[in-house]
């Protein structure tokens, strides 16, 4: 497993303004991980953070924190333009928007690959997004461990934690190995398993693979799939995301697909604060649950229903009467304007 103090740790992390507001909180959960003594650095991509978000977030995480941007984004990725007229709840499934994520994670990449510790080059590459809190504690050791303790062929190149997805608390690990629609496994507790689809919320990466995937053939990714979709209309797979994408680099290169550890649960933030986590439920499965315990209410979005019928978002327990007031997270307001629902803001 080799000494930890000979193997440097590197946070790889994007940076959203519209994530401000809870930056620090996550970023301070970071800085209590155990990391089993390694020396540990911060890399962010600032491209979509202002300078006194960049200032909190290093404050906040305490680890030597070096910022990167991806030159000229906007004009490299075919589209760019359009992505100010999506509805935040759409950009996670549009092509430009994840082209423009692949371009800012290769920056991140590039320069993690570059850093350099008093003990050398970073051997791990801990990526994590600005949105999600991993736990436990020693969420890392965990992740580590279930890279080291398997040797062969077989091993994994890839170890993952478990987060819903932040708009709708979906399963995004759960995904079975297999070809055609697809086949979903439920998560259950204290487990190791393998899976397809797996996100960079919380993933955790050994240099040699960081070394040898990256996002710099998505835009040729993109322009195949394009031309597939206009040959053959009637496929609606869609495309990849680019976190699902580099997996899919790595599972193609011949490695394994990414393994996750159902005991590494990371809460999903939102942006005032509620989150979603998995909970062990009397069924014996991990369920995604709602948590608005600690929710900033100067951060929420205060709506009244002004439509004939009730608004209702089940995920969420939240059921909105005709005529009635409530509080949501920016994300909901979000998916009620994309939805077209007759809700107006209020004071």
């Amino acid at each position: 497993m080799g000494n930890p103090e000979r193997e440097p740790v590197i946070i790889c992390t994007l940076l959203d303004e519209s994530k401000a507001a809870i930056i620090p909180r996550i970023a301070a959960r970071w800085r209590e991980l155990d990391f089993g003594g390694r020396p540990v650095a911060v890399i962010a991509c600032s491209q979509d953070a202002s300078k006194a978000t960049k200032q909190a977030f290093a404050e906040a995480v305490g680890y030597t924190a070096v910022f990167v941007e991806s030159p000229n984004v906007d004009k490299r990725v075919p589209g760019s333009d359009k992505l100010a007229k999506l509805a935040q709840e759409g950009t996670y499934s549009n092509v430009i928007f994840m082209h423009r994520l692949a371009l800012l994670r290769e920056a991140v990449r590039v320069q993690a690959l570059k850093a350099r510790f008093d003990q050398g080059p970073a051997k791990w590459f801990f990526w994590l997004d600005s949105d999600v809190d991993p736990r436990p504690d020693d969420a890392f050791l965990r992740l580590h461990k279930v890279l080291t303790a398997t040797r062969g062929p077989q091993k994994p190149r890839t170890a993952c934690g478990i987060y819903a997805s932040r708009h709708w608390g979906g399963d995004i690990n759960s995904k079975w190995i297999g070809e055609g629609a697809g086949l979903y496994v439920p998560l259950r507790p204290h487990r190791v398993q393998v899976c397809r689809v797996a996100g960079f919320g919380c993933a955790l990466i050994p240099r040699e693979v960081m070394a040898r995937i990256g996002w710099g053939g998505y835009e040729t990714y993109r322009a195949h799939r394009r031309d597939a979709l206009e040959l053959d209309p009637a496929n609606g797979s869609g495309v990849l995301g680019e976190d699902i994408f580099w997996f899919w680099q790595l599972e193609q290169a011949g490695g394994a697909p990414p393994w996750v550890d159902t005991d590494v649960r990371c809460r999903h933030y939102q942006a005032d604060g509620t989150f979603w986590r998995y909970e062990e439920h009397e069924n014996g499965f991990l369920h995604a649950v709602y948590v608005t315990d600690d929710r900033d209410e100067a951060a929420t979005i205060r709506l009244v229903n002004d439509g004939p019928d009730p608004i209702e978002f089940a995920c969420y327990n939240l059921s909105i009467q005709p005529g009635a007031e409530a509080s949501v997270s920016p994300e909901v307001w979000n998916a009620i304007e994309a939805r077209k629902l007759k809700a107006r803001r209020v004071a």
